[in-house]
């Protein structure tokens, strides 16, 4: 038996037969209807569901999503144009504009927006080791999202992803990444969140906005019971988006800046040929799950 299932993208077809399921995902995304007791192989079929009601909406778009590499959005959320009363010009009163941002996965379309990013000297300034080079081509982050889409979001675990506009284009970048535990310094394992801002968005309180939202899809979607954050001292514009998330300070943690822990999985990063011996105050954060 088979059915078409439509999304917002287009079209995913369910089948209970895992034959007809091998040879359709070979030009059309398949969700494989495997009802308990049944012997029948569904390997080399990713989507599978035991019941055709199981299949709603976000399952079949997250299909059609993983079959062509699109990037799949994961909360969405509103913000206002920061002012706390009405514009008076010109005798006409102007209402604060209502905007929306969304958290999706990658696109190679923002692979500039990644370059200038991270070329910005206050992102700079709190990366977590000297660089021998910053800079990274556009091509270079293309590949990057290309191997986030074919080996990382296909885990379906929390990860980083991208903050974007209502127009789709990116503000910046902020998810999880889990650290094992460091008996040195004294940071716990488990998953620890991040964000950057690009300079045009910053001071809108976005990202806090954004995270908070983030960690309660976190919380509901995976269960998480704990999540840390670490950000450096001195990055007083991180700390008070981590208090208005509702983190709790732990701990400080004086650490080598070239063992620094947060913000490390950005890119794959070459230290300067001598050794660096100056320290980094680091602010352990954790928010635990309501």
């Amino acid at each position: 038996m088979k059915k078409t299932k439509m999304t917002e993208k287009g079209e995913v077809v369910l089948t209970d037969s895992p034959e007809e399921a091998r040879t359709l995902q070979k030009s059309i995304p398949v969700i494989g209807i495997c009802t308990p007791g049944q012997d029948k192989s569904w390997s080399g079929i990713s989507f599978l569901a035991e019941d055709w009601e199981d299949v709603d909406d976000e399952y079949a778009e997250l299909a059609y999503c993983r079959y062509y590499h699109l990037p799949r959005v994961l909360v969405c959320g509103e913000w206002s144009v920061v002012s706390e009363q009405k514009l008076v010009i010109g005798g006409q009163n102007f209402e604060e504009q209502t905007h929306t941002w969304l958290i999706r996965e990658a696109d190679k379309k923002d692979a500039k927006a990644f370059e200038t990013l991270y070329n910005d000297d206050e992102v700079k300034r709190f990366l977590p080791y000297p660089l021998e080079k910053q800079a990274q081509t556009c091509k270079d982050w293309e590949d990057w999202i290309k191997s986030l889409h074919q080996y990382v979001y296909p885990s379906e675990e929390p990860s980083m992803w991208v903050l974007a506009d209502e127009n789709d284009d990116m503000i910046g970048r902020i998810g999880l990444e889990y650290k094992e535990k460091d008996e040195e310094s004294g940071i716990p394992s488990g998953y620890y969140l991040g964000y950057a801002i690009l300079p045009k968005w910053r001071k809108k309180g976005l990202a806090a906005k954004a995270a908070s939202r983030l960690l309660k899809y976190c919380f509901e979607y995976w269960q998480l019971k704990e999540v840390y954050l670490l950000c450096s001292s001195e990055n007083m514009a991180s700390v008070k988006t981590a208090l208005a998330c509702g983190f709790t300070k732990m701990s400080s943690i004086e650490v080598p800046i070239q063992n620094s822990v947060f913000l490390q999985d950005i890119v794959e990063h070459c230290l300067n040929d001598r050794a660096c011996v100056s320290t980094s105050l680091l602010f352990l954060f954790a928010r635990k799950a309501l």
